[in-house]
């Protein structure tokens, strides 16, 4: 449904807040699972809301999704004006 010279840039915004949300969703990376726990632990014996910092997390994760999908699509479309990319 994107055009070819928007798929690059959509997949690396794409992949890159899959791992954030383990935070909320423990099974979208279930090997991950143990470093969230290990996070939330520290966190919760600091007696602070673990909720605020998995919202946080997933804020950050979805700016710099942001942020990768732009610089991406700017560097494909740089690139295949060269000539090199279909």
């Amino acid at each position: 449904l994107l055009p070819e010279k928007s798929k690059p840039g959509y997949e690396d915004a794409l992949g890159t807040p899959a791992h954030p949300l383990t935070s909320l969703f423990p099974h979208v990376v279930p090997s991950e699972l143990f470093v969230w726990l290990g996070v939330a632990a520290g966190v919760k014996a600091l007696g602070l809301p673990v909720t605020s910092l998995a919202l946080r997390y997933i804020a950050a994760a979805m700016l710099i999704g942001l942020i990768r999908g732009i610089i991406t699509e700017y560097l494909f479309l740089r690139l295949s004006k060269r000539g090199n990319a279909p």
